[in-house]
């Protein structure tokens, strides 16, 4: 991938990586200005680059994935390469389930920050991070069954259990777009900004997110994650053996030192 350094920002081809807060946190920024964003084949590569790579990061315990373009966050995939595709290729060489399995496997805590509208495969993405804000008057939308096909990484699935069945079935088969405050009625989006505010609050709140150990992050996101596949029983089962874990590590004795000592945790070597 081609990479060069512009004050402290990484910029590849399709994708810019800045960090934060002494590599805590990185801001990943799509970057594909001339084409809007589109999830062509070098961006579902690239972005799936540079997730396993801020996965594997040492110190980097937050991504906000956003875009440079302040109109468009993600338009989905690039409908011009669709009739190439055939069921055979995309079965032996699918660089879009690669992509989502970089995102589902990730973790790092993923905060997207919506600045543009975003539709299909970028919503379908979007879905696969943690938490989603969005500046004022965005779109979002699944709009696949116009051309015939429907939602492929996740979002017929992921779209149901974040708005319920019955909203996810009209936005789906109506392939009728959400504003950002319906979003958040939805429960889909958290918080909804004004536009020059949006990066500060996303940094805000993975500031508070990176307070925490690495190690309890993980280990918490995971549960979090889990709660979507078990049941509650199971999954609580789970929850209190990594729960009783915990008790032994770093992280668990630096912060109730710290709890005792009146004093914030020190979590940076945890």
């Amino acid at each position: 991938y081609q990479r060069r350094v512009h004050g402290g920002t990484e910029v590849l081809t399709k994708v810019a990586i800045e960090y934060e807060d002494d590599e805590q946190i990185a801001i990943v920024k799509l970057d594909s200005l001339k084409d809007f964003n589109v999830l062509n084949e070098e961006m579902r590569k690239e972005l799936s680059h540079v997730i396993r790579k801020l996965d594997v990061h040492p110190k980097v315990k937050v991504v906000i994935l956003t875009s440079s373009n302040e109109r468009i966050f993600c338009p989905g995939m690039n409908v011009r390469e669709l009739p190439t595709k055939t069921f055979v290729s995309q079965t032996i060489d699918d660089i879009t389930a690669e992509l989502s399995n970089a995102f589902s496997t990730m973790k790092k805590v993923i905060i997207v920050a919506l600045n543009g509208d975003v539709y299909g495969g970028g919503l379908e993405l979007a879905l696969l991070s943690d938490i989603i804000i969005a500046r004022e008057g965005v779109k979002l939308g699944l709009p696949e069954l116009r051309l015939g096909i429907l939602p492929g990484i996740g979002g017929t699935q992921r779209l149901a259990r974040a708005v319920g069945r019955g909203h996810a079935t009209r936005m789906i088969l109506s392939s009728q777009s959400i504003t950002a405050d319906e979003a958040k009625t939805l429960g889909l989006v958290v918080e909804v900004t004004k536009a020059d505010k949006l990066l500060e609050t996303a940094l805000t709140m993975a500031r508070k997110i990176a307070e925490n150990s690495l190690a309890t992050l993980i280990l918490t996101r995971q549960l979090i994650r889990l709660s979507e596949e078990v049941g509650v029983s199971e999954g609580s089962k789970i929850e209190r053996t990594i729960f009783n874990s915990t008790l032994a590590t770093p992280a668990s004795k630096e912060g109730i030192t710290a709890f005792l000592s009146k004093r914030a945790p020190d979590f940076k070597n945890n």
